[in-house]
């Protein structure tokens, strides 16, 4: 595709992208409670700035870095419209993003940290501090794993996997 070609289509894309920002005004309206609206807000916000950014990397002919961005915008936009798809489900759905999410993933990264501390304790090799900094204390990572029994966890991480695929 030539140069020529890519800009105006950037020029047309980004013409488009401004006629959407009249949509997102509702994200300024007090109809959300506090939480709900920050966490749409940003996400909005972020998917707004990255495609931006998407379009400048095109332009000028950064392709391949318009790609790695365009993959986090897409994801974003996914995620933004599990969360508003059903007003009545917002805030379970907010929790389950920005909660449950959350607490399984420190679980998970837990995990991670302690077997690569195994490899390197057997390898004698010093560690790097970060990894001991996100280790949960046991009694931390008993109470979340009570909290998330695996077939729970497994259907909130399915939610994960439909949001990041």
């Amino acid at each position: 595709m030539d140069l020529d070609r890519i800009r105006a289509w950037v020029e047309g894309s980004d013409s488009l992208h401004q006629d959407f920002l009249p949509l997102h005004r509702i994200l300024v309206a007090p109809i959300f409670d506090v939480d709900v609206h920050q966490i749409l807000r940003q996400m909005s916000t972020a998917c707004l700035r990255s495609t931006g950014s998407v379009l400048v990397l095109l332009e000028n002919g950064r392709h391949w870095d318009a790609e790695l961005v365009l993959r986090s915008v897409q994801e974003g936009t996914i995620k933004f419209t599990y969360l508003v798809a059903e007003p009545s489900e917002m805030k379970a759905r907010l929790h389950e993003f920005s909660d449950d999410l959350f607490e399984i993933a420190s679980v998970k990264r837990r995990d991670r940290a302690t077997e690569a501390l195994d490899i390197f304790a057997k390898a004698q090799i010093r560690a790097s501090p970060a990894l001991s900094a996100i280790l949960l204390s046991q009694a931390e990572y008993d109470l979340i794993a009570s909290r998330y029994p695996a077939t729970l966890r497994r259907q909130i991480e399915g939610i994960r996997v439909l949001l990041d695929s």
